[in-house]
């Protein structure tokens, strides 16, 4: 299995195994993460693993913690300065990070609240601002890591998510679809793409008073500028699958009702 393959058939593991993995596997793992891209160079940032999964469940607390809780053997820990860019370079590196996993046969969650960041910095030693977790380890024996059915995931199609979807060819759209299927807080899926002259255009939706309510609750404005940063790896790991290569610019293209983020030149 490569990436392109991992983003269709890895789903969210919600129930994990006690047992650990081996320490061969673990120890790959963090020579793996060592060298994880980030989408901005300029962003202190890094992806720490937490083998001691039990250390990790002790600074879950609050009410989003009963709703949200995962208990794993293991986690990734994304830790992060704040500025610019940030939330978006660290959803696209531990994004990353969960598909490599995935192609190793490991089940993977993101985590986006219940977290007690201070807790985490204290136990780990950084001084970095910005906490975000992905549990990992092996599903209890009568789960599955992986979807059978990619077309089970429950995503918007193509035609809600392309703003000029008409004008868009098949091959773009095929580069689009990956990142149709990332993950995101709540399944909200915010991103959106609109395509001119081989550059793909990615926003945030933000109409609507009800949307612009919700996403002020729980954290999920925040979530989502993270959920926009794994939709442009798959966004990229999908333009490699189909012989192209990305390269990410800032074209300033503001639109009304829209967050721009980033462009994604098609080489």
């Amino acid at each position: 299995m490569d990436r392109f393959e991992a983003i269709y058939k890895r789903r969210s593991v919600r129930k994990y195994s006690e047992k650990k993995l081996s320490s061969t596997v673990l120890n790959e793992i963090e020579e793996k993460i060592k060298n994880i891209d980030k989408l901005y160079k300029n962003i202190d940032s890094k992806i720490v693993p937490a083998e001691d999964g039990e250390t990790i469940q002790k600074t879950f607390s609050g009410l989003k913690s009963k709703i949200a809780r995962v208990d794993a053997p293991h986690y990734l820990i994304g830790v992060s300065e704040e500025k610019a860019g940030y939330l978006e370079n660290m959803g696209y590196m531990l994004e990353d990070a969960v598909l490599y996993l995935t192609e190793k046969d490991i089940g993977t969650c993101w985590l986006g609240s219940g977290i007690e960041h201070d807790q985490l910095k204290d136990l780990f030693d950084y001084e970095e601002n910005t906490v975000i977790l992905a549990a990992f380890g092996d599903s209890v024996p009568d789960k599955n890591n992986f979807r059978k059915d990619p077309g089970s995931a429950s995503r918007k199609g193509l035609d809600d998510l392309i703003i000029n979807n008409e004008d868009v060819p098949k091959k773009v759209k095929d580069i689009i679809d990956a990142a149709r299927m990332a993950p995101s807080a709540l399944n909200s899926q915010p991103w959106r793409f609109l395509y001119k002259d081989e550059v793909i255009h990615v926003y945030i939706e933000k109409k609507g008073m009800f949307k612009k309510l919700v996403r002020k609750v729980g954290d999920l404005e925040k979530l989502n500028h993270i959920d926009v940063g794994i939709a442009l790896k798959h966004l990229e790991i999908g333009a490699r699958h189909h012989s192209k290569k990305i390269k990410f610019i800032d074209r300033g293209r503001r639109r009304k009702g829209y967050e721009y983020i980033t462009s994604a030149q098609l080489e």
